[in-house]
């Protein structure tokens, strides 16, 4: 009986005839049992409750930045109610630093999702007249 070397074993590829929206599908569902997505709206609600209550102002604005990492991964959480009060909060918050994370937040994403636009325009139009020292070239 001939048996193939461990090398050419190892270097063997398979190939399926799956369809890519069917290989979508299955990595969805494998996802989602993990742990963490079953928990994340816990984590993403605590973080946003961040912004409700007097928390101190390196707090907020690390929580932005947290909020921001969070969109990085899917930007399509910036349509949700609950995250766009936050950063309509994260906006008029009196903390230069905060409203400076809210900006670079919106500026970043609100370009990819053009629907985003609409969505944050007032608020963003309010804050045009800021005094603070912000940079607004992002957006």
């Amino acid at each position: 009986m001939l048996s193939m070397p461990e090398t050419a074993r190892k270097q063997q590829r398979y190939t399926l005839d799956i369809e890519y929206d069917d290989i979508c599908l299955l990595m969805r569902y494998l996802t989602s049992n993990r742990p963490f997505l079953k928990t994340f709206d816990v984590y993403l609600k605590q973080l946003a409750a961040i912004f409700q209550s007097e928390a101190g102002t390196n707090i907020r604005s690390k929580a932005m930045k947290c909020l921001c990492t969070v969109v990085e991964a899917d930007p399509t959480i910036l349509a949700r109610n609950d995250i766009k009060s936050c950063v309509k909060v994260g906006l008029t918050d009196k903390s230069i630093s905060v409203r400076e994370a809210a900006i670079d937040l919106i500026g970043r994403y609100i370009v990819q999702k053009q629907e985003l636009i609409l969505q944050y325009y007032d608020v963003l139009c309010e804050r045009s007249i800021d005094t603070g020292k912000i940079k607004y070239k992002n957006i």
